[in-house]
Order: structure tokens, then C-alpha cells, then sequence
């Protein structure tokens, strides 16, 4: 169970990182955004990508953190069968 949620972990982490990387990263200097004629501005900074970007980091980071606890601190398992109370 706690080599499942820290593999989970690392995956969240790339895709987070991955995201940032590709699309946060090189939008943040702002020499690709441009006014149109109609007032809009297009190239900026996707608050989406920057909203996945973060949640995925932040879960994936999360996940791992849990993972290791629970792997170098097992839960103490009954050997008889009996349920824990």
C-alpha cells in the first residue's frame, strides 16, 4: 500500500512538473502577450496551466511525504487474524 501511494506520488509530481515546465515557464518573461484590435490580450500566462501545475505538485509532493511515513512506520498488524480496535 505505501509503494502504491508514493508511486502515485512521483507520477503527480512529473505530470506537475512537466506542466511547469512546458507551459508556465516560458510564458513568464511576458514578451509573447499581445493586444489585439479588439482589446483582448493572447499569450499570456494560462491560469489553468499554472492551477494544474500547482495542484498537481502539490498532491504529488503530499502523496510521497505520506508514502515514505507509512513505509518507514508500517501500521502494527495483528499475527493472530484479530481485528484491531
Amino acid at each position: 500500500m505505501a509503494k502504491s501511494i508514493l508511486w502515485a506520488g512521483i507520477v503527480l509530481t512529473a505530470i506537475g512538473a512537466t506542466v511547469f515546465s512546458l507551459a508556465v515557464v516560458p510564458r513568464l518573461d511576458g514578451a509573447s502577450i499581445r493586444l489585439l484590435m479588439n482589446g483582448q490580450y493572447v499569450g499570456g500566462l494560462s491560469p489553468v496551466a499554472v492551477l494544474t501545475a500547482a495542484l498537481a505538485l502539490a498532491a504529488g509532493f503530499a502523496l510521497i511525504g505520506i508514502g515514505l511515513g507509512r513505509w518507514h512506520h508500517p501500521r502494527p498488524s495483528h499475527s493472530d487474524g484479530s481485528p484491531e480496535i
